[in-house]
């Protein structure tokens, strides 16, 4: 904090901005760390003090008081606190994910088997990673149909995907278009809203302020509404990459994603299974090779 003119004012630590800014970028990508416990961590705040700080105004660089936005004379234009540590855009990502967390959905954890998400047992139930009594890693049914210990699958799958796409190229994704206004245009709504309730309390000069303002905010709405639309395009782009070498260089999560994007499924029988015990099957969401959507790498 730092006082300026009377008023105390949030000062920017551009390392600990960067840290946040870090932290809430992990949040978003999902994963393995993007939980608020496993993002906290690398903070010198607390887990609670972590998620106070992801719900509230001031990575906007604006303040509350007793709940309310803090605003100037006017009642609509927020009192500029300090730095705007994240943009209008990135904060409403931030809320969504925040309430698909708190609705349930939980990331990975860190320490999460490799083939976690992609193992169902013979009846068509999730196994899921864990350990046996002598701390060796496996996948068990959480029904309790069966086992299978991590080395004995492992290796199968990651022999497989070598062997029957190792030779495909390497496709990478790219987004394009898509104009996205729906952040600004929230914070418009809140703004309209907050002039509606200012212009109900006053007369005169003042009034013919607020209106006018309310006029600005309207404009600027309807034409970030008629700008707004938030559809991407995907396209996948040929490089001179080999699977096999994309895989040999890859990290863990890297891995993971690859065997994702390729749909891998492992199904475990049990014991003396005529088939054997694991079957492997890939229902691949790569795009078909004469795609039009597909670009070549110059």
């Amino acid at each position: 904090m730092e006082r300026r003119d009377g008023k105390a004012y949030l000062a920017e630590d551009p390392g600990a901005f960067a840290l946040v800014r870090e932290q809430i970028d992990v949040l978003l990508a999902r994963g393995r760390r993007a939980t608020l416990a496993a993002t906290a961590r690398a903070l010198p705040i607390g887990r609670q003090q972590w998620r106070n700080l992801l719900h509230s105004v001031t990575l906007r660089g604006w303040r509350e008081f007793k709940g309310e936005l803090v605003t100037e004379e006017d009642g609509v234009t927020p009192v500029r606190f300090g730095p705007e540590v994240i943009d209008a855009a990135t904060y409403k990502r931030l809320q969504d994910r925040l309430k698909e967390l708190e609705g349930g959905e939980r990331a990975e954890r860190e320490d999460a088997h490799q083939l976690s998400g992609m193992v169902l047992c013979s009846q068509g139930c999730k196994m899921n990673g864990g350990l046996s009594r002598r701390k060796q890693r496996l996948y068990k049914c959480k029904h309790g149909h069966g086992s299978i210990m991590a080395h004995l699958i492992e290796p199968l799958v990651y022999a497989e995907f070598r062997t029957k796409h190792g030779d495909e190229p390497l496709y990478e994704v790219t987004y394009s278009g898509g104009v996205d206004h729906s952040a600004d245009m929230a914070d418009l709504a809140a703004s309209r809203e907050r002039v509606t309730k200012a212009v109900a309390k006053v007369d005169g000069p003042a009034l013919e302020t607020l209106v006018a303002k309310l006029n600005e905010i309207e404009a600027t709405y309807a034409r970030l509404e008629a700008e707004h639309d938030p559809e991407v395009t995907e396209t996948w782009r040929r490089t001179d990459v080999l699977l096999w070498e994309a895989w040999d260089a890859a990290t863990e999560d890297s891995r993971r994603s690859m065997l994702a994007d390729w749909g891998c499924t492992v199904t475990v029988y049990p014991n003396g299974h005529p088939g054997g015990r694991v079957a492997i099957d890939w229902n691949t969401t790569q795009q078909e090779a004469d795609s039009t959507e597909y670009e070549t790498a110059a």
